[in-house]
């Protein structure tokens, strides 16, 4: 089913965020750079929730800048968009750019958008970094944004920190400044903080966009892949890092080890490189889900992260299959990626058929694939004979029911075997 929340001859080509993360709220800034395919409206629409917009501008090609005004910045809360209205019909242009200053809630109890990450620092107190989770639609909540998966374009990302913590995005640090600007304007400039930038991503989908800021220790080692994002012979370098509690660094070392195999499974096995020149794991004591595969900076809940010779062979063995499967995703949803997200079973479905395939490589000794059958294939036979079953793709009206269609229907029923 086509979504139709959005205009759909306006879309984007590249942005650039800004955000000076607070309690309760970030500050922000997005600029998006659109092509307007049509002289067809005066308006605007763009996803966003609970996000307070304090300034929208437009800038046309030719330089002339229109503004959108409070009395003119329409919210719906159901659709969960926002639009501006110009007040004259918008030409048709190759590259528009709009730039919107706004703030947006910090989420205290549950990691989605942006949210509080708990960690301690080497006095073991407890302190409050930031991260986001934005899988499947709360970029919207962070950003003003093309919230689906189809609208896929460019990001650089920018923070503003306090001097003394680390921030990690999907690509590496591009320009590291001392900065005296705030997007808050009561802010005290006094407390130094520091403007980071990273480097522009290739052309990606808002929910895998992601910034983790905090104090940590790192582990890190590198792997030369055999093929090229074209698929041709030519050896490529990926550093990996996993980046642990303080004082953890050591417990890091099997998740590194494993996505080093993991990286070199997908390549050998796709005939396809991997596309980035890094990728981080970064482990997240209150992170709600298992794992998430943001495009070169992957979120792990704590547990499933750590590893020392006191922990039992089955949670190896699942965390050895949380790397394969978060892992897969470079290829089966961020690389190649979705329309809709009705169309969720095909990454999912994937990567979870090949994660036990690569843990059955890479740890023959365990004979894993006996467990495929088990938690997987007699799984699916089971529930498939449930009347609470519904279809592998169920047609949804927004991007947000499909929270109430994830489940072991869409997981297990998709997998090839059953194709």
């Amino acid at each position: 089913m086509e979504h139709k929340e959005l205009y759909d001859h306006i879309t984007p080509i590249k942005y650039h965020l800004l955000f000076e993360p607070k309690i309760p709220k970030t500050f922000g800034k997005t600029t998006i750079w659109i092509k307007i395919h049509e002289q067809k409206s005066s308006t605007i629409k763009l996803h966003a929730l609970n996000l307070e917009i304090d300034l929208v501008q437009l800038v046309m090609e030719s330089g002339e800048t229109l503004e959108a005004k409070d009395s003119k910045i329409t919210y719906n809360p159901v659709q969960e968009t926002v639009e501006f209205d110009f007040q004259k019909i918008l030409p048709k242009t190759e590259s528009a750019k709009l730039i919107i200053l706004y703030k947006a809630l910090v989420s205290v109890d549950a990691s989605r958008g942006i949210y509080i990450v708990e960690y301690e620092d080497l006095h073991r107190l407890t302190r409050a970094g930031f991260g986001t989770h934005f899988e499947p639609c709360d970029a919207r909540s962070a950003f003003p944004c093309f919230d689906e998966p189809v609208y896929r374009a460019s990001f650089k990302v920018e923070v503003i920190v306090l001097e003394s913590l680390e921030a990690l995005s999907n690509m590496p640090i591009d320009v590291t400044e001392d900065t005296l600007e705030r997007l808050d304007p009561e802010a005290d400039t006094d407390i130094e903080k520091t403007r980071i930038s990273f480097e522009w991503t290739p052309p990606i989908s808002t929910y895998l966009v992601t910034f983790i800021i905090g104090e940590f220790d790192c582990i890190q080692d590198s792997v030369v892949l055999p093929y090229d994002i074209e698929g041709e012979e030519n050896e490529t370098e990926v550093q990996i890092r996993v980046f642990t509690p303080l004082g953890k660094r050591e417990k890091g070392a099997y998740v590194l080890l494993m996505t080093k195999k993991a990286l070199q499974f997908y390549t050998e096995h796709l005939k396809c490189g991997y596309p980035l020149k890094k990728l981080d794991i970064v482990s997240i004591k209150n992170f709600d889900s298992f794992g998430m595969e943001n495009f070169g900076c992957m979120s792990f809940v704590e547990d499933k992260t750590l590893v020392d010779n006191r922990t039992p062979l089955a949670t190896v063995q699942r965390i050895a299959r949380l790397v394969g499967h978060e892992v897969g995703h470079n290829w089966f949803g961020n690389l190649v990626g979705l329309s809709l997200w009705e169309h969720l079973w095909l990454k999912e479905g994937f990567v979870r058929f090949l994660e036990y395939m690569m843990v059955e490589e890479v740890c023959p000794e365990w004979e894993y694939w006996h467990h495929f059958q088990k938690e997987i294939a007699d799984v699916a036979m089971i529930s498939d004979e449930l009347y609470s079953t519904h279809p592998v793709q169920v047609s949804i009206s927004r991007a947000r029911d499909l929270l109430s269609i994830y489940d072991l229907s869409l997981i297990h029923i998709s997998e090839p075997t059953r194709l």
